[in-house]
């Protein structure tokens, strides 16, 4: 089915009413689905970052000195402000990502909802009263200050939320780079919030690649960094950082394993299995990439993942049957191709996918299962950000545990087996932030998530998200 002309004028429609494009040229900004241009944009340079920040630094003390009962109210209205044009958001972000339409309306919902908890929880951020023998001490949580976040094109506006909802919360003032692939949800965002009674300069975008990040994390005035992509930006990141000896909070790279004991339902273990790491086009740093499945069941779960990958309807995310949709770019496409290539090369096998869909004006890769890959293999150990899985038997519960644990990432993993005792003890031991029991990628916003070794630092979501953006001061009063 294609995409109705409703449809996508409803979606051009969204970009004419919330983004106004650069009058100069600019980086141009592509829908992935199609190869078409959406419009042009300006990459910020140094001195719009500056005047970005000095604005957010000048919003502080008007923005942290609001009492919590206000900060509450207007987080809650830009939740509301979210819901009430939530197709406008959903479209916006299924044209820019590419990904479908009905991903996109949860991933909004997901965005309303962080709000919504961000500005519940702001009520509950005090301090405490402590005593010596001289007097009494006061501990006092503040916010950290300004703050720059920087976040990926794979989920523009769930990613962007969440961090912006509980920096907020906490009092800190926020200038946000989006991804320069998917910039239009969050620039929607600004418009939403400078109609509501947010101080002016609390909330501000600056668009841009590579140079207008490095000039937000080089700035002095920001006193922290958040920071979503791969490891390797990542340590960068963080050495500039370091330089002004700012805060850091990162999720980074992840080659999340997926464990498939022998009594696991064997339809469930599939389709959860072929989800784990189709999603998004398997442009999740969640990705269930390294499947491990008992060596009894593994030539039936392979059967039954190739018919998963084989009937899965790869197309434009307005297109309402579309299941899974593109890679970001030519770039991407081009990366994951390669290392399905050499993978093959170096004796692994194929058995669904590992090409690109022909003749679609898009950057599509179909879902691909590759077996027999060397545990310390590229293909097994690499992100490759894309809809590829490798799949490796193992004979009990100890050696699939010891093989998740032998990499260098620790984001993710997931079980898949009736034995839920057997399931928790291996949770214990499993080197990640977030396992899954019979699932994958469930939860909400009320869990931290984050990850271990090279998978970041810090956590995001719940009470433990909010903490990230706060100080502790202690005040000590002599009584005589």
């Amino acid at each position: 089915m294609s995409v109705s002309a409703d449809v996508r004028a409803a979606a051009e429609a969204a970009v004419r009413d919330w983004i106004t494009p650069s009058e100069d040229g600019g980086r141009e900004v592509t829908n992935p689905a199609t190869g078409e241009p959406i419009l042009r944009l300006a990459d910020a340079a140094e001195p719009e970052v500056s005047r970005a920040v000095a604005a957010a630094e000048a919003a502080l003390p008007t923005w942290s000195g609001l009492s919590p009962f206000d900060r509450s109210r207007i987080l809650r209205s830009v939740a509301a402000g979210i819901d009430r044009h939530a197709e406008a958001f959903a479209l916006l972000e299924s044209l820019d990502v590419g990904k479908p339409i009905a991903m996109a309306r949860e991933e909004v919902a997901y965005a309303v909802e962080c709000f919504d908890y961000y500005g519940s929880l702001t009520l509950s951020v005090d301090g405490s009263t402590r005593y010596f023998a001289e007097g009494l001490g006061l501990v006092r949580r503040e916010p950290v200050g300004t703050v720059g976040i920087i976040t990926p094109f794979n989920f523009p506006l769930t990613l962007s939320a969440v961090k912006i909802a509980s920096a907020l919360a906490a009092g800190c003032t926020v200038v946000h780079k989006p991804s320069e692939h998917t910039p239009l949800s969050a620039l929607a965002l600004t418009r939403l919030v400078a109609e509501l009674d947010l101080p002016a300069g609390s909330y501000d975008v600056v668009t841009g690649g590579g140079p207008t990040g490095a000039a937000l994390v080089r700035h002095a005035d920001l006193a922290k960094i958040v920071f979503t992509g791969s490891t390797e930006v990542g340590v960068a990141v963080a050495a500039e950082a370091a330089r002004t000896v700012k805060r850091v909070t990162m999720e980074l790279g992840g080659k999340s394993a997926n464990i498939v004991c022998a009594d696991a339902d064997p339809e469930q273990a599939a389709a959860r299995s072929h989800e784990a790491y189709t999603f998004n086009a398997g442009q999740y740093c969640e990705s269930g990439s390294r499947l491990l499945v008992d060596a009894r069941v593994h030539d039936d779960l392979l059967d039954r993942l190739a018919g998963e990958a084989n009937r899965t309807a790869l197309g434009e995310g307005l297109d309402p049957d579309t299941t899974m949709g593109p890679l970001i770019d030519e770039r991407a496409l081009d990366k994951v191709d390669a290392a399905v290539t050499r993978a093959a090369e170096t004796g692994a096998e194929i058995i669904a996918g590992g090409e690109r869909l022909a003749g679609s004006g898009g950057w599509f890769y179909r879902p691909t299962v590759i077996t027999g890959a060397a545990h310390d293999s590229e293909i097994a150990q690499t992100e490759i950000f894309g809809p590829v899985v490798t799949a490796t038997p193992f004979k009990d519960l100890d050696e699939a545990v010891r093989l998740a644990n032998d990499t260098r990432f620790g984001l993710a993993a997931g079980i898949q087996t009736a034995d839920l005792s057997a399931a928790l003890r291996a949770a214990e031991r499993l080197t990640a932030g977030t396992v899954w029991i019979n699932d994958w990628g469930t939860g909400n916003v009320t869990f931290p998530v984050g990850g271990r070794r090279h998978s970041g630092l810090g956590r995001e979501q719940g009470p433990e998200g909010l903490a990230e953006f706060l100080e502790y001061k202690t005040v000590l009063a002599t009584l005589r």
